[in-house]
């Protein structure tokens, strides 16, 4: 009996001193209808799309206390199947403090400065025009560390933040001493808030990421100003400058890498009460010299104004669905595409929706104009 108490009271202890945290949530996307002028007489009603959950996060396990940590994230694909795709682990990663001012991260890494946060992902590289129909190659900020790996991060005074990290993968040693000496994924990074020193909102930082020998490499200097949560003006600016293989093709097995192209990322929103509107522009400025690897550009922005219960916006763009570069070339004007989407937001209970209406402009001559009327649907518990 004395034994059971003990145990008792030594599991009460624990829990007590590492909170445990369980989130989840399931996500639907699909369309009220769709079309296109390129086929006037088919029209689709009512069709539930497949969903990849990679980013939506089905499942969120996680503890910590005072100085450690860890954390589980599931995903999975919804494709309507009979024996769907198996919950699959998107990364897993603890963490613990030796002292107040570092931080120790082991696990999946990701780490960066500044982003846009109209979408909160499309951090451009400043890759070639060409590779930048690939998502990896096109957005992947490589701002600090991005893989399985071990981070350092250190506050050694108020508002100066310095991150450094190393992320091989799995199975990989971060320095091999053969012949040559091989040295895998790595980076480092620093950011300072400028705010205690000149009393204005102005964050600075620094980074560099080293994906491996004859791979890509970045390196990002930028700083934001203002607050991106309350009422008055935002402004982000980041300049990636893009170090790579000789050949524009990601797939080449040419060693060599040289500046090939800088990316000035940037994103802009202004808060009034209910009201917000938020741009980001890209532009990216290629030195390859190759003809078919233009500069381009592309942007996105959304206007959105917060009523009681219900929340209607009008985002544009030409990225929306990832593919809207416009080059800086003799096509400038001519082969981009535009999507204009008019929507809505609003909870039924716990029941997050979102209802639009697309309309897609798409590159050519021939101008295909695509229309939908697409919904999302999210519960989060």
């Amino acid at each position: 009996m004395k034994k059971i108490v003990m145990g008792i009271a030594a599991l009460a202890c624990a829990v007590s001193m590492f909170a445990v945290d369980f989130s989840a949530r399931v996500y639907m996307t699909g369309d009220v209808a769709s079309g296109s002028s390129a086929d006037g007489s088919n029209v689709e009603l009512l069709k539930l799309k497949s969903a990849d959950q990679k980013d939506a996060d089905a499942l969120v396990l996680s503890g910590s206390s005072d100085n450690a940590g860890a954390q589980f994230q599931f995903w999975y694909k919804y494709d309507g199947t009979d024996g769907m795709q198996s919950l699959s682990i998107r990364s897993a990663s603890l963490w613990f403090k030796p002292i107040d001012q570092l931080k120790i991260t082991v696990g999946d890494l990701s780490v960066g400065t500044f982003k846009e946060q109209l979408h909160w992902w499309k951090d451009p590289t400043g890759a070639n025009y060409g590779e930048s129909k690939s998502w990896a190659g096109k957005y992947s900020s490589y701002a600090t560390v991005e893989a399985a790996g071990i981070n350092l991060e250190i506050t050694p005074i108020d508002g100066l933040w310095i991150a450094a990290g190393v992320a091989p993968g799995a199975d990989k040693a971060w320095i091999t001493f053969s012949d040559p000496i091989s040295v895998l994924a790595y980076g480092v990074a620093a950011t300072y808030n400028l705010q205690g020193v000149t009393d204005l909102p102005i964050s600075l930082g620094v980074s560099w990421r080293d994906a491996g020998k004859g791979e890509t490499k970045i390196l990002a200097i930028g700083g934001t100003y203002g607050n991106a949560w309350s009422d008055g003006f935002f402004a982000m600016l980041n300049a990636r400058f893009n170090i790579s293989k000789n050949d524009h093709t990601w797939w080449s097995s040419d060693n060599e890498v040289s500046f090939r192209g800088v990316a000035l990322d940037n994103y802009f929103k202004f808060n009034a009460g209910a009201f917000c509107a938020e741009l980001r522009a890209p532009v990216i400025i290629r030195f390859s010299g190759n003809d078919d690897d233009p500069s381009y550009m592309e942007f996105s922005a959304r206007v959105k104004y917060a009523l009681d219960g219900f929340t209607p916006y009008f985002l544009f763009g030409s990225d929306i669905d990832n593919d809207g570069e416009i080059a800086f070339n003799d096509t400038f004007g001519d082969d981009f595409n535009i999507e204009l989407k008019p929507g809505i937001q609003f909870n039924v209970g716990s029941c997050s929706i979102d209802l639009a209406a697309l309309i897609s402009i798409g590159r050519g001559s021939d101008r295909v104009i695509g229309w939908s009327v697409p919904f999302e649907l999210s519960v989060a518990f």
